[in-house]
């Protein structure tokens, strides 16, 4: 069974608004992989309504960012996510024809046997009960279906600033040192491992491990902590100590502040996440 820790309407607003999207140099490289099969030939034009494959899952699609970068390569995509709240916000932002949002656990999927192209997981393989989720994938795959699996790093790297180091080394500590160690659940350590445990790889023989690429974020402090308190050790943190949060928070806040230069939560900052993606494709 999926662990859950993404619930609720507030968190999932905060997720929508702060959590990185993923680029589409990620997703031509999926799709470059799609591709490179015998059963999906690559169009000579990018994209082609005529050239699109039938049918893509993504799984733990949370509020539908990632999603939406499949649009333009299939028919018809389909974002499933165990939480509900997930799932309305999804709905609420989608304005593409081809994507639909259905609550889902990701070890039981509402999908016919042999009927997917693609299936992506984004940010989410850590939480699934592995064994019986690649079960249900290798079940509604298609022969020479790809599955992608990909995760960006858990820690933060400051770019472009004259204290970049001591900056990203503050952001680090936050989330490796008490009080919010503690908090971490041990299916979070795989992100620090990035996603290298022998649990999570992906059972087919033909695979490829990626770690081209990296998304470079443009935000300022207040969206840099507003995409940290969307993590999960520091929403369960929250959650245990309501009552010590605010002053937490704040106080985290101004010591980041004055390390970075400036009260102003306006003040432009950019930072960068390394990618790691897992591909597979079904004999």
């Amino acid at each position: 069974m999926s662990i859950r820790r993404f619930d609720g309407k507030e968190h999932a607003e905060a997720y929508k608004k702060y959590r990185p999207v993923f680029g589409e140099e990620l997703f031509v490289r999926i799709m470059e992989y799609v591709w490179s099969s015998p059963v999906a030939r690559k169009p000579e034009v990018l994209p082609s309504k005529a050239d699109r494959l039938s049918l893509a899952a993504d799984i733990g699609c949370g509020s539908g960012q990632s999603t939406k970068g499949l649009a333009k390569f299939f028919d018809s995509v389909i974002g499933l996510d165990v939480s509900e709240e997930q799932i309305q916000q999804a709905i609420a932002d989608n304005t593409l024809d081809n994507i639909q949002f259905k609550a889902s656990t990701a070890e039981d999927l509402p999908l016919d046997a042999v009927s997917v192209d693609l299936v992506t997981v984004g940010m989410a393989l850590h939480w699934f009960d592995w064994p019986t989720f690649y079960k249900e994938v290798d079940r509604v795959l298609k022969p020479g279906g790809v599955i992608a699996v990909y995760m960006h790093s858990y820690w933060v790297e400051v770019v472009d600033h004259p204290k970049a180091p001591d900056l990203t080394a503050f952001l680090t500590a936050l989330l490796r040192e008490e009080p919010i160690y503690s908090y971490w659940h041990n299916r979070d350590k795989c992100l620090d491992a990035r996603y290298t445990e022998e649990g999570l790889q992906i059972p087919y023989p033909d695979t490829e491990r990626d770690e081209s690429m990296a998304l470079h974020i443009t935000t300022n402090i207040e969206g840099l902590f507003g995409f940290l308190s969307t993590r999960s050790a520091l929403n369960c943190y929250r959650n245990a100590h309501e009552e010590k949060w605010d002053t937490f928070w704040s106080d985290t806040i101004n010591r980041f502040c004055e390390l970075y230069g400036s009260t102003d939560m306006s003040s432009p900052l950019k930072y960068k996440l390394q990618i790691y993606l897992l591909l597979g494709r079904k004999p």
